[in-house]
């Protein structure tokens, strides 16, 4: 099946844009084409400032005082007020934040859909799967066996990646439509190079296609790399390692004013509490 992938991608590689274009056809809650912008964040030391647990008693102290817990509840409600769906993406436990959240007085403010959790990745959850091997393939030429090789290896690391959850979970929502597993490998093997964007805090980093939908917020910049990665039209904000700040949320509430409208999160670069910058990309 890769080797197909491969060689279809070869054949006729998709244009860049055709996952927009696949996007663009969703109906929007309002009734317009238009997806509906979403913003996706990580939960410990992101949206609470620390790892939360079972055992949290205090959702004052776990989301920073009541001052922070304002400020994030205003946030969420604004983007509610602009037609912007809020998620979580974490690798802690969906049985855990959840509870969290809500004894914050937070989780009517995000889709339930949206709320994804380690659970995802276990025994019956969305993207569980069995390792890959390498079997039945007799025959192929040293060059594609190394090639079949390096695609397990890549299959193997992504398999429990927040990339993965971005690509098979959050864009199928967007589009309404879902994507086949060849098609994410011909998409995978035939995706153009782009340039990395190094992430930094305070600033929202445009998606490299700058047709975006999703911003992703995460304090790990491996994840947000990893979700650049699998899709260019997701726009990226790295958290400081304490959790998300009063500015990170003006940059955040700028993206969504921007996607909302159809500017794309920010037409002159990226977006910061501070202005905005050009791109750095190494």
């Amino acid at each position: 099946e890769i080797l197909s992938a491969r060689r279809a991608g070869q054949a006729g590689r998709r244009g860049p844009h055709a996952e927009w274009r696949m996007a663009a056809s969703a109906t929007h809650p309002g009734g317009s084409t238009r997806p509906r912008p979403v913003v996706c964040f990580d939960f410990d030391e992101t949206l609470a400032m620390c790892t939360g647990h079972a055992a949290c008693a205090d959702p004052l102290r776990l989301f920073g005082g009541a001052s922070r817990l304002e400020a994030l509840r205003s946030l969420l409600s604004s983007l509610r007020g602009l037609g912007v769906a809020c998620g979580v993406c974490s690798f802690n436990y969906r049985a855990v934040f959840e509870p969290l959240l809500s004894a914050a007085g937070l989780l009517d403010l995000f889709d339930r859909d949206l709320l994804l959790g380690a659970e995802v990745f276990e025994e019956g959850g969305a993207l569980h799967s069995p390792p890959p091997r390498l079997s039945g393939v007799d025959g192929l030429t040293a060059e594609d066996r190394r090639a079949v090789e390096r695609e397990l290896f890549r299959a193997a690391c992504a398999a429990e990646s927040k990339g993965a959850v971005l690509r098979r979970l959050i864009l199928p929502r967007l589009r309404g439509v879902g994507e086949s597993e060849e098609d994410e490998a011909v998409a995978r093997l035939s995706r153009p190079p782009v340039g990395v964007v190094v992430p930094r805090t305070g600033s929202v980093d445009v998606s490299d296609s700058g047709a975006e939908f999703v911003l992703f917020v995460d304090d790990c910049a491996e994840n947000l790399c990893d979700v650049r990665a699998a899709s260019e039209h997701c726009a990226t904000l790295l958290s400081p390692p304490d959790g998300l700040k009063e500015s990170d949320f003006d940059a955040v509430l700028l993206w969504a004013r921007g996607a909302s409208a159809g500017a794309g999160g920010g037409e002159e670069g990226c977006v910061t509490a501070r202005g905005p910058r050009s791109d750095e990309t190494a």
